[in-house]
């Protein structure tokens, strides 16, 4: 566990960063909880689904310039933002780390 919590983790940043003053909102999924954090150059979205039904969501408010961002620990996939929103899937109990980098 300590490996995994270490500062090369690529979520480190994140866990110990404030939340963002970014206003990112979320449609599509009532059930679905979330954070935005910015660290080391980075946009961080942490969302989380609890129980029901598979879900598509849109994520907005993302700053003008954010593109492609990578989804941790779902290698090789990626979301890509465009006029600073993306969408995603989310079934129960789903979680998602969505890491953007910063223009």
């Amino acid at each position: 566990m300590r490996d995994e919590l270490s500062r090369d983790w690529p979520l480190f940043p994140a866990l110990v960063a404030p939340d963002s003053d970014l206003h990112v909102t979320l449609t599509g999924g009532k059930d679905i909880e979330y954070v935005v954090r910015e660290a080391r150059g980075y946009l961080y979205i942490l969302a989380a689904k609890r129980e029901g039904d598979t879900v598509k969501v849109q994520f907005s408010g993302l700053p003008k310039g954010v593109g492609e961002g990578e989804v941790l620990y779902e290698a090789p996939r990626t979301v890509s933002a465009e006029s600073g929103s993306f969408t995603d899937w989310f079934a129960p109990h789903d979680v998602h780390v969505y890491r953007f980098k910063l223009p």
